[in-house]
């Protein structure tokens, strides 16, 4: 395939090389066609289930083009310059993410897609849509969603850290306390390093599993 910005070809994914710009093209390609997607939902107030759950998917399929390999590019390319920009490919993804889960139009529509016409198979996959986009917290207000955004993106950080840590095989990190927003006071008790406001963290299977 002939590989461009303008094309979205798994073909031209350039997640096994050096090329910024080509994952860059790659990248804005699927981002642009997962926001006219969902641009496409403020058109309606009323939609078929069937469509809406084929308009949903595709902006899925789309992001997850994005979402998931910059996550790994970020934390473990060789090339310093490919990680900063596959973390910028990675925020917008995950700002087009949350604006989706988050918006109450399209909860909406989710809410009042028809089910009498479905099969038990489809009407689960509603189901689970709907709980998808409760869990990422649609229902909450507008400064608890800010909030939660700010947690998912000290735990994408870490998650980071984390992945490079290993990648280095470095067996300890160490973090400021007050960056592990959420971690529970009992898990973090016995990785404080007494005398600091550091918390110790090792690749021991204890410290993973927390």
């Amino acid at each position: 395939a002939l590989c461009s910005s303008t094309v979205c070809s798994a073909a031209c994914a350039p997640w096994g090389t050096s090329d910024a710009a080509a994952a860059r093209g790659y990248a804005d390609c699927h981002l642009a066609a997962a926001q006219a997607q969902y641009d496409s939902l403020a058109r309606y107030r009323h939609l078929p289930t069937g469509k809406l759950l084929d308009i949903l998917d595709a902006i899925e399929l789309h992001l997850a083009e994005v979402l998931w390999p910059t996550h790994a590019m970020e934390a473990l390319h060789p090339d310093e310059h490919f990680r900063t920009v596959a973390r910028a490919l990675n925020d917008r993804a995950v700002d087009l993410y949350n604006r989706v889960r988050m918006d109450p139009r399209v909860y909406k529509l989710l809410r009042r897609a028809q089910t009498v016409r479905l099969g038990l198979a489809d009407q689960h996959y509603l189901h689970r849509w709907r709980e998808a986009f409760e869990r990422h917290g649609v229902q909450q207000a507008p400064r608890v969603q800010a909030k939660l955004n700010v947690l998912r993106t000290a735990i994408r950080r870490l998650e980071e850290e984390f992945d490079r840590n290993l990648a280095e095989d470095r067996e300890e990190v160490q973090l400021p306390v007050a960056s592990l927003i959420g971690v529970p006071a009992r898990i973090l008790a016995d990785k404080v390093i007494p005398g600091t406001t550091l918390a110790r963290i090792t690749s021991r299977g204890a410290d993973i599993e927390a």
